[in-house]
């Protein structure tokens, strides 16, 4: 009943106005892309946030106990390598999965309307009209 009444508004929506029905499935396509920009700008964001979480390094593994000189000494610092207290380490691993595990949800949030809207892009379509005429 409601893909019959769905398609009746399609049929006659195509045929009273096509340029109106053209423009809103061309809408439905710009969302798409722009969802699928975001997801692409936040799984960047993401991968830059793990790179820097494996840079960090906490400063006091720069320090070690000689046996043969009875003292400590430093290691050489790793090229590339944010050193940081113990605590920092923590701390910045913890804020950035957090943030990471939260553009991860938003990615997959928009990967499943970019599925639904590519699927029936002429639900969205409607969706659109209607939402014009409130």
């Amino acid at each position: 009943m409601e893909q019959n009444l769905i398609q009746q508004l399609i049929d006659l929506v195509t045929k009273a106005a096509p340029e109106l029905w053209r423009i809103a499935r061309l809408q439905v396509l710009n969302h798409n892309v722009m969802d699928g920009m975001i997801g692409v700008a936040f799984v960047i964001v993401c991968l830059i946030i793990f790179g820097l979480l494996k840079k960090l390094k906490d400063e006091d593994d720069l320090e070690y106990y000689d046996n043969a000189k009875h003292t400590y000494a430093k290691k050489d610092k790793v090229a590339g390598a944010i050193y940081v207290s113990e605590d920092a380490v923590k701390g910045w691993k913890i804020a950035g999965w957090i943030v990471i595990s939260i553009l991860a949800l938003i990615v997959l949030c928009n990967f499943v309307s970019i599925v639904m809207r590519f699927i029936n892009p002429d639900y969205y379509a409607i969706e659109i009209l209607v939402g014009l005429v409130k």
